[in-house]
């Protein structure tokens, strides 16, 4: 049932009066919609606007209904009414929640209301009109040094054109229009009222031409992978092309999956009243099937409620007895239908993964680190009529900004030092740095300028393994944050204290990452070989010069780890073990387990160590192959490979040079053979010396 909202409001500053000036409008809107913080509260602030917009007076009644959500969309939908002149004016205004909740960060929404807004209401309320416009006149400044960067930062100009008219007469740019409402807005506490949402400042942005990229993420970049999946479910009818698709060693599926459809229908048939029979068809029956086949959580809809609860609760049963069948069917149709999904959409992701290298070229050139960019910071910009289809063109879009509150300059001159940014990210694409002060970071690193860039870098490259899988690369990383935060808010009082649990966390959470970047870009290695992405030459520069400068280190371990040990005197046999491959070194190892020489075992010891650095040297080699070459386009498995290592040896300083590499080198979800060179030592034990 619709609820509907009574409320009283302020008189307009268009008819002359000052809105809202003898405080905020008390509105009775109680169980307005499901509680989620700072919702309800904006969607009385655009009544409010409303009411202006419309000149009511102060004891004009207003109404806000609530409208049906459709099940599945985060969007919720309102109708806003005021009564004047004895009659009802209404309008409509959608909102939705947007970016994960960090605890430290803004809270923000999504309005449609005249035109797309984003709406930011501050974690620590704004009350003092000056420092709200010096946080605007911040992100303005970040703005000047990005350009021509598209960005989107809050402009008090997005509201008040709604409640106040300029003279049309004189022509204005729009930061002509942005200066002209803000020098208003200091000689109007009225005007000042309009930019408050429960009587503090939030900050008002206008999206009315781009979209984010977390909406090209869900939407033109990802293929429904249930519906890619339903089309597969109908050969299931047909075991002819069942096979033809899947194989013929996999019949078997078909048809246990055809009997358990055959009992579905009997079964739900019998127990059914006549009125739910005539109301469930055939079709209906075999969509609630397949529906449930390929998610077993999906609702069921159709038919009647009755047949199709127990349409579900049917095939729970049904699907739990035939689990064997059932799941070995999922596991040949999700595979399958991931394939067609990347297919089709490959070149979205291949354009927007290049994009966001230039994203981050330019915020290096420009020493600008944005500090928390995720999909709901970004903007895909291109000509709003071709949208989606200039994403397919990495020429016909750009990457562009949205909320730089988190930025920090780092100017170029020795003798500045950073400004403190605002502290805080979101735990699925931040590191530990992000929530340490300036004061700490430089008791730890050297340079406060690699750390801020070295943060990005770690956030794109999450984002980009985002573009291409539809998956988040960090998810069990993330969740050690709650704790990591606990504990520095806990130590804050001191600085030592502050910087042992810094480095604490920082290495437990480094540990986890490089462990959580081997396995999952292992399992989503097929997607990301396969995709591949333009470089800027700075980026490739950068990477390369890391690479080579820790092969080289590699290079070094390897000689003191041979040259240092007593158990091997040959010069021969020692030059062999500098040059020799890591699978000789396990031959050899294989080789001495099965002597009974005293010192066998001390023996497998030090070759159980150097063949861990074997093992990182030929990694480190394969990558400076395809990273190395300033041309081309690189396989986005590399190129993440390689960003990683560079964020991890610069930001876990308790990473030795020799910890091991992630395994990248994936092809059709198995890791690929050893390449280099693969001298034979022709020894078991320390007899043969």
């Amino acid at each position: 049932m619709i609820e509907a909202v009574n409320h009283s409001c302020s008189n307009s500053p268009l008819t002359g009066s000052d809105p809202a000036a003898e405080g905020a409008i008390q509105e009775k809107a109680e169980g307005l919609i499901p509680r989620l913080a700072g919702m309800d509260e904006v969607v009385r602030y655009f009544s409010r606007i409303y009411r202006i917009q419309v000149g009511a007076h102060a004891d004009t009644p207003g109404r806000i209904e609530p409208l049906e959500q459709e099940p599945g969309i985060s969007d919720r939908r309102f109708r806003l009414g005021v009564q004047t002149g004895g009659n009802w004016k209404w309008r409509y205004m959608t909102i939705r929640p947007i970016g994960e909740n960090t605890g430290s960060k803004s809270q923000c929404f999504y309005v449609i209301y005249d035109t797309h807004i984003v709406v930011k209401i501050p974690p620590v309320p704004i009350r003092d009109f000056s420092d709200y416009i010096r946080r605007i006149q911040f992100e303005a400044e970040i703005v000047r040094v990005l350009a021509p960067q598209k960005c989107i930062i809050p402009n008090v100009s997005v509201i008040l054109r709604m409640v106040h008219r300029l003279d049309d007469r004189r022509p204005r740019s729009e930061q002509q229009i942005e200066e002209d409402y803000l020098r208003l807005a200091e000689r109007s506490p009225g005007l000042q009222q309009c930019l408050k949402i429960e009587k503090e400042f939030a900050f008002f942005m206008d999206l009315s031409r781009d979209y984010f990229l977390s909406h090209a993420l869900s939407g033109p970049a990802r293929e429904n992978l249930n519906a890619v999946m339903a089309e597969d479910a109908r050969l299931i009818d047909d075991c002819g092309g069942f096979e033809i698709r899947f194989g013929v060693e996999h019949t078997w599926i078909c048809l246990e999956i055809q009997n358990l459809y055959r009992k579905f229908a009997n079964m739900l048939r019998s127990g059914m009243s006549e009125a739910d029979r005539r109301a469930v068809g055939a079709q209906q029956e075999k969509e609630w099937f397949y529906l449930r086949l390929i998610d077993p959580s999906a609702e069921l809809r159709g038919g009647s409620d009755g047949a199709a609860r127990a349409a579900g609760e049917l095939l729970t049963h049904l699907f739990e007895s035939g689990k064997k069948s059932v799941v070995a069917y999922r596991g040949i149709a999700r595979p399958h239908a991931e394939q067609i999904c990347f297919n089709r959409t490959h070149l979205i992701k291949e354009a927007l993964s290049s994009n966001l290298m230039d994203l981050l070229a330019w915020l290096e050139q420009r020493r600008v680190a944005l500090r928390d960019l995720k999909p709901d910071n970004l903007l895909v910009c291109g000509e709003p009529a071709r949208y989606p289809g200039f994403l397919k063109s990495a020429g016909d879009f750009s990457i562009g900004l949205i909320d730089l509150e988190t930025a920090v300059f780092c100017p170029t001159d020795g003798n500045s030092r950073p400004a403190q940014p605002q502290l805080g990210g979101t735990p699925t694409y931040a590191t530990p740095s992000h929530f340490l002060p300036n004061k700490i970071l430089e008791r730890i690193y050297p340079d406060l300028w690699e750390v801020f860039f070295l943060q990005d870098m770690h956030a794109v490259a999450g984002i980009i393994f985002r573009v291409v899988t539809a998956r988040g690369l960090f998810p069990k990383s993330s969740e050690l944050f709650p704790e990591f935060l606990l504990a520095l808010k806990e130590s804050s009082s001191r600085q030592d204290a502050m910087e042992e649990v810094y480095r604490r966390h920082n290495a437990k959470f480094w540990t986890t990452a490089r462990t959580e970047f081997s396995e999952r870009t292992f399992r989503y290695g097929r997607f990301l070989d396969a995709a591949s992405t333009a470089v800027p030459a700075s980026i490739l520069q950068m990477l390369a010069g890391f690479l080579e400068d820790q092969r080289q280190e590699i290079k070094r371990r390897i000689l003191s780890e041979v040259h240092g040990q007593d158990l091997i005197q040959s010069k021969t046999t020692r030059k062999e073990l500098c040059s020799c491959s890591k699978e000789a070194v396990c031959r050899a190892m294989e080789k001495a387990r099965r002597t009974d020489d005293p010192k066998a075992e001390e023996f497998c010891r030090f070759l159980r160590s150097l063949e861990k650095i074997k093992e990182r040297h030929e990694r480190l080699e394969r990558l400076l192959r395809n990273i190395g070459s300033s041309r081309g386009r690189k396989p986005i498995s590399k190129l993440l490979a390689a960003m990683f290592e560079r964020v991890s040896a610069g930001l876990n300083v308790e990473e030795g040079a020799c910890s091991p590499l992630a395994p990248v080198e994936t092809g059709s979800g198995t890791a690929s053979g050893e390449e280099g060179r693969d001298a034979s030592l022709n020894y078991t034990h320390t007899a043969d010396f």
